[in-house]
Order: C-alpha cells, then sequence, then structure tokens
C-alpha cells in the first residue's frame, strides 16, 4: 500500500470542529494541556459534565446502557436501568471490584475486558455471569481484587532508554499503557497495546511477551485502532500530531506524518508517507470507515478532522498473487492481473477475463489449471474479519450463546428456569438446527436424570419430540392402549429415554450415503417432486454441516429443481389454458375452452397440482430459489380454477365430476384448517384463495 498520494481529494474531507464543539457531551477540547485532561467518557456531578484523567489509577466501562462514576484504584459499573430516575442521573453499581494494577485504559469486546496499567501490565478478564446477581457483570473475589490473566512486557523498565528528539523537545520514558484494543473480529486471538512510541501485537495464549513489536514513532503514540475490514491494518497516532497507517499497514507518532508499513517480511520498511502539515496538534483519535475499505479518519487535540482516501493504485504492491507458478511470462502477467481486479473489487471485468483464459486452458487440455483460475470466482466468506450482517446467522448465533447460558443456570438451580420456557427453547432451536436442538435436549435431561421429580415434567418434551413412536395407532384401540401402556413403562428409564434421544439425534447419520442417494434418485425417476422436496428439506434439517448434505442441495438446485420447471411451465405456467384466460376475453376463453376441455385440464394436470401443494404444505423450509416460483404457481393456479370451475357449474353434465375433485382437494389438503390459521407464509396464503372458489362452487 503507498500513501504517497493519500491526501484529501477535496476541501470538505479536511475541516476543524468548532472549539466549543462537545462530542457527546464527554468532554471540552483538548488545549496544551490535553495529557492531563484526555477525556474517556463522562461523569455526571449534578447534571454538570467534567473530564476525567486518564494517568489516575482509575477505569471506567461505558455503553449506550451504561454510565461510570470512579473510585480510586477502582471501578464501577453503573446500569441506567436501576434508576428510578434516570434524568436524574441517579445509579446503582452493578460492578465494583479492584484490578491487580492501577488502570490507565481499557477495551471491551463481546464478554472481554482489557484494561492497561501504568506499571507496564495488561490484564484480560472475561465476563461471567453470577448467580448472586442477575445483572452483575463479573465475579469478583472475596477480596475484592478481580482474578484476571496478566500479560507482562519483560523489556517494558525503566532502564529502557529515553525517547528523545532534537531539542527544544524531550520525551521521557514511562512505563504506562497508553491504549490497548482487542481484535475486532467474532471469536479475537490477539489484542495490541501502545507505550511510549511502540505497538505491541500480544497472543492471548503468550503473556510473557509480545508476539510482534513495532517502533512507530520518536515521540510518544496514544491512540490506535484496528481495521474493521482488515485485521492486518492498524491505525497509531499521538504527539507528532500525524497519522500512520501500519500494515498489521501504518502508523503515526511526534514527526507530523502517516506512515505506511509492509510488515510481511523483516525489517519493516516504511512503504509511503502522508506529510506533515495536516494537523497542528497531536493526533487522539483514529478510526476507519465502515462503509469505504481503503478510507480512514483521524482527529487532533485541537479539533481537526481529516479524511484519508488511499487510491488504488496505492494498494497494488499489497495483492497477494496465489496463482504465479510455472507459467509463461504473458500468462503470469494476465493472471496477475485478474488477482488485482478482484483485489479491487472490479468483478465484472475481473471474470470476464477469467472466462477468456480459462477458456483457453481448457483448448490446451490444462484441465488443472483452469479449475484453480475459475476457483478465484468463488464466493470467500470474511467472518472472521467483519462480523456477519446476516440475521439467520446472526439470530443461530445468539441462540446457540442462549442455549449455553440455559444449561449452565439449570446446572446451578434445576428450578431456576420453567419447564415450559426450556420446551419453547428447544423447540425454537430444533426448527433452525437439528441436531444442535437434539444436542440441547441431550444436555438438559443429563442435567434433570438426578432430580427425578424435574424429569418426570420433562418427560412432557422428550414425548414431544420422539413423536410419533412406533406405538403410535389410530386403527385399532386395543393396540393403542397397549402402545401407551408400553410407552408409559419405557418412559420410567431414565437411561432408555436418553438413549432414544440419542438415536434419534444420530438416525440420519447412521444410513450409507450410497441407501440415501438411491431414495433420491429414485424419487426422480418416477417423478415424485412433491416427496422429494419433503424428504430432502427435513434431511437437511438434521445432515447440516456434513458432506451428504452438500450433495443433498446440490440434487434438490441442480436436478430435482430444473426437472419440476419444466413440468410447470409445460402443465401450467406456459400452458395454452392459461394463456387463453390471461389473453383473451372471457366470452371468446369460454368458447376455446367449454366445461368439458376444463375438465379435462383439471384431471390431466392433477398430480402436478397436488405436488406443488404439498410442497407448498409440508416442506419445513422452502429454498430461496423455489419460493418465488412456487408462489407464481399458485397464483396463476387460482386464476384457472376460478375460471374452470365456473364453467363446469355452467354444465350439468359434468358437475358430478367437478364436485369429487372439489371434495377431494378439500379434504386431503385441509383448506378449511390451513385458513383458520394466523401468520401463513405468503405462498400457503396463496393456496387458501382456492378455498372461496372450490367452497362456491358446491352451493350451488
Amino acid at each position: 500500500m503507498m500513501m504517497d498520494q493519500a491526501k484529501p481529494s477535496s476541501p470538505s474531507q479536511g475541516f476543524r470542529l468548532p472549539t466549543t464543539h462537545n462530542s457527546w457531551n464527554t468532554a471540552k477540547p483538548a488545549n496544551s494541556s490535553w495529557r492531563e485532561l484526555r477525556s474517556l467518557s463522562g461523569l455526571h456531578d449534578n447534571g454538570t459534565n467534567s473530564s476525567k484523567s486518564l494517568l489516575r489509577t482509575d477505569i471506567s466501562i461505558d455503553d449506550s446502557s451504561f454510565d461510570a462514576k470512579q473510585f480510586s484504584s477502582t471501578t464501577t459499573v453503573l446500569d441506567k436501568k436501576d434508576s428510578t430516575n434516570p434524568a436524574a442521573n441517579v445509579f446503582s453499581p452493578t460492578f465494583t471490584g479492584r484490578f491487580p494494577g492501577p488502570i490507565h485504559c481499557m477495551d471491551m469486546h463481546h464478554d472481554l475486558l482489557l484494561v492497561g496499567s501504568t506499571n507496564g501490565d495488561c490484564f484480560l478478564k472475561t465476563f461471567d455471569v453470577t448467580t448472586e446477581k442477575n445483572n452483575c457483570l463479573l465475579d469478583i473475589s472475596p477480596n475484592n481484587v478481580v482474578k484476571c490473566r496478566t500479560f507482562s512486557h519483560p523489556k517494558l523498565k525503566k532502564t529502557d532508554a529515553l525517547l528523545t528528539v532534537p531539542s527544544p523537545e524531550q520525551y521521557t520514558f514511562s512505563t504506562k499503557i497508553n491504549n490497548v484494543q482487542i481484535q475486532p473480529c467474532e471469536q479475537p486471538t490477539t489484542f495490541h497495546t501502545i507505550e511510549n512510541n511502540r505497538l505491541h501485537v500480544w497472543s492471548f495464549e503468550k503473556e510473557d511477551a509480545p508476539i510482534q513489536t513495532i517502533q512507530g514513532s520518536r515521540s510518544p503514540l496514544w491512540c490506535s485502532s484496528w481495521s474493521v475490514h482488515n485485521n492486518n491494518l492498524i491505525l497509531i497516532g499521538g504527539v507528532s500530531k500525524s497519522v500512520k497507517l501500519l500494515d498489521i499497514r501504518t502508523s503515526g507518532g511526534a514527526d507530523h506524518c502517516v506512515k505506511l508499513w509492509s510488515l510481511r517480511l523483516e525489517p519493516h520498511h516504511v512503504l509511503s508517507t502522508l506529510d506533515k502539515g495536516y494537523f497542528t496538534d497531536s493526533i487522539v483519535g483514529l478510526h476507519f470507515s465502515y462503509t469505504q475499505p481503503n478510507q480512514f479518519f483521524a482527529q487532533s487535540a485541537s479539533g481537526e478532522l481529516i479524511a484519508v482516501s488511499i487510491s488504488p493504485e496505492q494498494i497494488n504492491s499489497l495483492v497477494q498473487h496465489r496463482l504465479e507458478d510455472e507459467k509463461t511470462q504473458a500468462e503470469n502477467e494476465a493472471i496477475s492481473n485478474i488477482e488485482t481486479l478482484i483485489y479491487h473489487r472490479n468483478l465484472n471485468q475481473a471474470f470476464l477475463e477469467v472466462e477468456k483464459i480459462a477458456t483457453k486452458l481448457k483448448e490446451q487440455n490444462k484441465l488443472e489449471k483452469a479449475l484453480k483460475l475459475l476457483d478465484l470466482c468463488k464466493v470467500r466468506t470474511v467472518s472472521e474479519n467483519v462480523k456477519s450482517n446476516n440475521p439467520k446467522a446472526r439470530f443461530k448465533k445468539e441462540l446457540e450463546d442462549f442455549s449455553k447460558k440455559v444449561t449452565e443456570l439449570i446446572k446451578t438451580d434445576s428450578q431456576r428456569i420453567e419447564i415450559s420456557t426450556i420446551k419453547d427453547v428447544i423447540n425454537l432451536y430444533l426448527a433452525h438446527d437439528y441436531r444442535r436442538g437434539m444436542t440441547l435436549a441431550i444436555d438438559i435431561a443429563e442435567i434433570f436424570r438426578k432430580d427425578g421429580e424435574k424429569f418426570t415434567e420433562y418427560m412432557n418434551i422428550v414425548k414431544e419430540v420422539l413423536s410419533p413412536t412406533i406405538f403410535e395407532v389410530t386403527h385399532n384401540q386395543a393396540l393403542r392402549e397397549s402402545g401407551y401402556r408400553s410407552l408409559a413403562k419405557a418412559f420410567q428409564n431414565q437411561d432408555y429415554i436418553i438413549e432414544q434421544l440419542k438415536l434419534q439425534r444420530d438416525v440420519f447419520v447412521l444410513y450409507g450415503m450410497a441407501v440415501l442417494r438411491a431414495y433420491l434418485n429414485a424419487l426422480l425417476c418416477q417423478q415424485l417432486y412433491d416427496k422429494f422436496f419433503i424428504v430432502c428439506t427435513k434431511l437437511l434439517q438434521k445432515i447440516q454441516g456434513y458432506d451428504i448434505a452438500v450433495i443433498v442441495r446440490d440434487l434438490m438446485k441442480n436436478v430435482a429443481f430444473a426437472d419440476l420447471m419444466k413440468l410447470l411451465n409445460s402443465e401450467i405456467l406456459n400452458s395454452e389454458f392459461l394463456n387463453t384466460i390471461e389473453t383473451k376475453s372471457s366470452i371468446s376463453a369460454a368458447r376455446s375452452f367449454p366445461a368439458a376441455k376444463c375438465l379435462d385440464f383439471i384431471i390431466q394436470t392433477k398430480q402436478t397440482v397436488f405436488a406443488v401443494i404439498r410442497i407448498t404444505m409440508f416442506c419445513p423450509v422452502l429454498p430461496s430459489y423455489m419460493n418465488t416460483i412456487i408462489q407464481a404457481t399458485i397464483q396463476k393456479l387460482v386464476v384457472m380454477y376460478e375460471f374452470a370451475f365456473e364453467q363446469i357449474g355452467k354444465s350439468v353434465q359434468h358437475q358430478n365430476q367437478g364436485r369429487k375433485f372439489a371434495e377431494e382437494i378439500l379434504k386431503r389438503f385441509e383448506l378449511k384448517k390451513l385458513a383458520s390459521k394466523d401468520d401463513l407464509p405468503d405462498h400457503q396464503a396463496e393456496i387458501v384463495k382456492l378455498l372461496p372458489i372450490l367452497e362456491e362452487f358446491l352451493k350451488n
């Protein structure tokens, strides 16, 4: 990444904030004494905002639902929800505790709290939900000292050196940790710290020394920020009145400039520098843009705010080329150009070039190289760098975390959560992830095994999960009573029940893939598309994440759905019957399709129509690529049936056959029962529109 041209493109990108501006009502603009008054969050003192010193042995935790108050060498978190009068800023503490050393800075991420001290140590604490108080954030020891892991830098000693620059300025060595931040990803493994003029990157697994150290400036560094798009990028700034982007990719210090570093090889070299002149005071704030990956913002202590954009040309040196091998120079240049286009997200041009070169390689019988090249076009997930915005994935993650909390609470106190709540959680989990839902049911059963009374209540959930059993009988009352007696005896054995739950969870995994594929192929050969899709959608709930799931999804989308589309187009969507109804007047359409022809059409398309209705009603979840097509098919079906039954009703000769068909649909699919339900999916709501058409025909 070269940044020689990284200058604001227009005056609107660099501006000075008014000196009276207070950001979030937390602190006054910094003046020459900004070192002593760098504000972290606001204190409420009789409704008056005031600043806090970061150089004392204090810490505060501030969030949208919290406010903080300091005590010497302690930390206190105040929850606004506990306030009887939030407007008066009167709170009760949810956590108070003393850390092993004086605190100078902090960062919070998910369930982790990282604090930096004034003596060179960092403390890492994981949040725990305690049983004493529901809203208590941290579990503290009896002597009020928080139990945490300590990270110490052995070289951070008073005898290290003096940080000096040519007179008149001179900076003395300090053991303070000026800033800390945890890696901003779903499962962080590292964090970084700032001390004096150095940036350190630490691993959670190594407490005695950092895994990487960079000297970012000749003067003290005060602030830093990970990129939200790339965990290799860190912004730093300090007394130098400049911003530096490090590649770990820049850094900022006392030299009034932004430097771009390359950390891939030792020694680390500066790739480019943003010269002095943009800031008149020290850098106190850095952050990457959430919407523009190549843009970052820097703020000085005097209120200046600048947005810096890095041009695509400056990033070319950072593009990673994975496919350079024994090809000719021309091939290497062409593929390198493709990788550069993909890196800059110019995907249209990149894919055109991929298609051209892959076709050429195929003609030369270089299939392996062509496949490697085509692999560049596959979607690559970056969940470890960017938090997922997929609502379904986020909900499943939250559900998984909540389920873990449920089991922890039940282990502590089996009476703490009502059985009805546990039942709702298990059913919800089963609907979204069958295997994990069953695992949750088994884990809770293992906990309740020790509590006979609670396990008896839990049997209601077990019966629902295992239903229907082999003893379910509808045609013979004697067999049904015998089955119930067998079930009652079986449910008294806790070990037997738990083994049944495990078998229910693992049963589909026990079948051989060959047997399953043979069964699915047989359904396709018989054109039983409704049974195929119902089996596959239910099956995928149980085998999600296994290799066979990929095969099943491929059969559904690329084979079965393609065949189903051909059938729907030929018999319904592109049929002469539908075309006549939609393009001609009602009189003309009635002449073309009298009652006899309408009845013939209904009978001929009966199996296809029934298959569509079954798919709509009995598939737990319709794949996205099917949803629109199925809904459109049902809409056209409603139009056709409305016209057909109107014509059949006018013919006494054909009314009896039409009546039998209408009664069969109402009885087989229980449309009245379906219509009585609330919040139906769109495709099922369309099916219900058949009900008034059929009922009106039967009345006449």
